[in-house]
Order: structure tokens, then C-alpha cells, then sequence
């Protein structure tokens, strides 16, 4: 069963954007100081009513283009955390601390629709995977519910984009909905992904007894991370045991050009795909051995995959260094970057020679490991 959104104050652009909503399946329920507007409406399938916080309390969305904003507010004051859309003669205005007001793109609504409701087909049907896989992707790694509104601010998508998606997530149950908060988290069949047979690879579990032998080795920290869009992600590390240590929280996100781990996972993806991580993310400056300039970047790349190790000498943060190698899937390519990290005062260039051919044996191992894992275990690698 469709949600429903709510309709103040309709005015010229607002009528086409309502019967294309209900063309797509919304439920309308709407209040228009014209009656002939809203009789238009209504016999299209749309209710009425003349009561804006009754509208508001029936709602899931509300959509209003009243021209005064302290109409708007006055509807939300009992209604603090419904999202919804507003253009009003003013812009966008946002009421309240308690309440998060919710922001439509203008052109969306001069186009007459609530966030491409028709972009199922062609390039955009791409797009709305990404943007389904952003809310996935949060809710899983929120320890509670979340409302729309957050799930907006989180992603940067529109809220009525949000709320399309969510439909349709709830309806295949990747994503469970309680009615009574309104608010969401992960469904059966998300959970459910995991019991399958192929298992999720749990670094920490397999990766532990070869990042201690290279603790061993060089009394430094030891680390895996792994390529989450155009960052690297820490999933697993054993920690020096000196006194003085590198330690970096798992799940930190770390740039990929200024660091041993980043540079090796963006040495090894498609020059496109490389190319188009160094242009979108730009290339910041941390420390005056950043690498700021996108052709001595894309060399440096080449180095990195002739010699098979990538160095970070302080790129990222004066005084810390960082030796890493490439982690190969049963497939080949590069499923992880393995490194030991520590302070330059002992982990310095003259220590290269001696430790990347440990770490290539040892990421070499590593990658015979996921082999067996892969035949034996059926765990789903990269």
C-alpha cells in the first residue's frame, strides 16, 4: 500500500507535479484554497480536506507552496519530524531547531515532479541503484532506526527521492519500516544476504596471524584496507606493541593519493575509473610531500605497479610512514592493500628494502589463503 503525501496550497506548478504523483501510484491527500483545483483532483483519485494539520498528520510527505512561512510552521507544530518539501515566493525557508525542513531541488519542482519519478529507464535507472545502495549502505551501519529526514541529510539525496526509493525497498523487505516512528533500518531480506552460502569475508578473522607476522617482522602496526569508493576503508589491523605506535580506528576513511594503502588500491583500478577518482575528489594538500599534481600522481602509480609497493612518507601526516602491498582475490585483481605503518623516527625510507619484500611474501600468502577460502569455505570475495 502506497504512502501518503500531502498537498498545501497547490498553485500552478503544483497541479501537474500532483497528478503525476498519482499517475506513479501516490496516494494524494490535499487542501487548495481553489475548489476547482481540488475537485480536479479529487476525481482523479486524490482526497481533500480542509484541515492543513489534519493533512499533515495523515502524511508521510508533505508538499506545500503556501506563500507565507509561518503557515508552513504553524501546520508542523505538531508534526516535528514529518519531512517534507516547500518553495514558497521566499525560497526555501527552515523553521524551528527541533524540526528538519527538508529542501527539494527548484528545478524538480518547476519540472512538475517529485524527484524523477519516471526514471526507472536508461542512465538513470543507474543512478537510482547508487542512490538505493547509499540508503543500504547507512542503515546498515546505523546502530538504530533512522527517519527520512536523516537519511536525506546522510546521503544528499532529496527526501521525496528517499521516500520513492524506501517504497520499494520495504516492498522487496531490504528494508523494514515501523509505523508507529516512522522511521526505518534494515529488513529480512538484507539480513538474510549474509546466511547465504557464499559467505561475507570477515578480514579481521582471516587476515590476524599474517598482520602478526609482520608485527613480528618489524615491530610496527600492521593494517588491511580496502577500496570504498574514493576512499580506503580500514577493516583489520594488529597493533605494535611498543609504547609509541600507529593506531587508526577500524572503519576510518582515509584519502587514497596521499597514503600507502590509497595509492595501492587506486594503482591497481582502470585508468578510467582511476582517472575519475583523481577528478572528482581533487587532490588535497596535507603536508608539503603531498602529491598535489595529477600527472606525478598517475607516475607515481606506474612506479607503484612496476615495483609492486607503494611508500607514504609522510603525505598524509608529518612524522608518519607507511609501507603497503596489493591482497589478490581467487579472480586476480586486487582485493585488499596490506601495510605496516609507524613513526618515521623508525619507519623511515632506508627500512624499504628490507620490509616490502616481507610484505609481498606475505601478501602473497595472504592471497593463497583467499584461494582456499574461496574453494573450500565459499566465501564471496572480490
Amino acid at each position: 500500500m502506497s504512502e501518503t503525501i500531502g498537498f498545501i496550497g497547490l498553485g500552478i506548478m503544483g497541479r501537474p507535479m500532483a497528478h503525476n504523483l498519482l499517475k506513479a501510484g501516490y496516494s494524494l491527500i490535499v487542501f487548495d484554497r481553489h475548489p476547482e483545483t481540488t475537485a480536479e483532483l479529487v476525481a482523479s483519485g486524490a482526497s481533500s480536506s480542509k484541515q492543513m494539520k489534519e493533512i499533515a498528520a495523515k502524511s508521510d510527505i508533505l508538499i506545500t507552496m503556501l506563500p507565507d512561512s509561518h503557515q508552513v510552521e504553524e501546520v508542523l507544530t505538531n508534526q516535528p519530524f514529518l519531512p517534507f518539501v516547500v518553495q514558497s515566493k521566499k525560497g526555501f525557508p527552515q523553521f524551528g531547531k527541533e524540526r528538519r525542513v527538508m529542501e527539494e531541488h527548484r528545478d524538480t519542482l518547476e519540472n512538475g515532479s517529485i524527484s524523477s519519478v519516471s526514471d526507472t529507464n536508461g542512465a538513470n535507472s543507474v543512478q537510482s541503484v547508487e542512490r538505493a545502495l547509499d540508503l543500504l549502505e547507512f542503515l546498515a551501519q546505523s546502530p538504530n532506526k533512522v527517519g527520512i529526514s536523516e537519511l536525506s541529510v546522510a546521503t544528499g539525496q532529496p527526501v521525496a527521492t528517499v521516500h520513492r526509493l524506501l517504497m520499494t525497498l520495504v516492498a522487496r523487505e531490504y528494508v523494514a519500516r515501523d509505523s508507529r516512528s516512522r522511521r526505518y533500518t534494515l529488513g529480512s531480506a538484507a539480513h538474510a544476504l549474509v546466511n547465504i552460502e557464499h559467505q561475507i569475508m570477515n578480514w579481521g578473522e582471516v587476515a590476524a596471524s599474517f598482520l602478526r607476522e609482520l608485527v613480528e617482522i618489524s615491530g610496527e602496526t600492521a593494517n588491511i584496507a580496502l577500496l570504498e569508493r574514493d576512499r580506503a576503508v580500514y577493516v583489520a589491523q594488529v597493533p605494535s606493541k611498543r609504547m609509541v605506535r600507529m593506531f587508526t580506528e577500524l572503519g576510518n576513511r582515509i584519502p587514497l593519493h596521499c597514503t600507502g594503502c590509497g595509492k595501492v588500491l587506486l594503482a591497481y583500478q582502470s585508468a578510467n575509473v582511476a582517472n575519475t577518482i583523481i577528478n572528482q575528489t581533487g587532490l588535497r594538500n596535507y603536508t608539503g610531500k603531498t602529491i598535489t599534481d595529477p600527472d606525478q600522481l598517475r607516475q607515481e602509480l606506474e612506479t607503484i605497479r612496476q615495483q609492486g609497493y607503494a611508500v607514504d612518507n609522510g603525505e598524509q601526516e608529518d612524522g608518519v610512514c607507511c609501507i603497503a602491498v596489493p591482497v589478490y582475490s581467487p579472480k586476480g585483481k586486487v582485493a585488499a592493500a596490506m601495510s605496516i605503518s609507524g613513526p618515521t623516527s623508525r619507519l623511515d625510507n632506508s627500512r624499504t628494502p628490507e620490509l616490502a619484500p616481507h610484505l609481498i611474501r606475505v601478501s602473497k600468502a595472504l592471497s593463497d589463503k583467499l584461494v582456499e577460502l574461496y574453494n573450500n569455505d565459499g566465501y564471496a570475495l572480490i
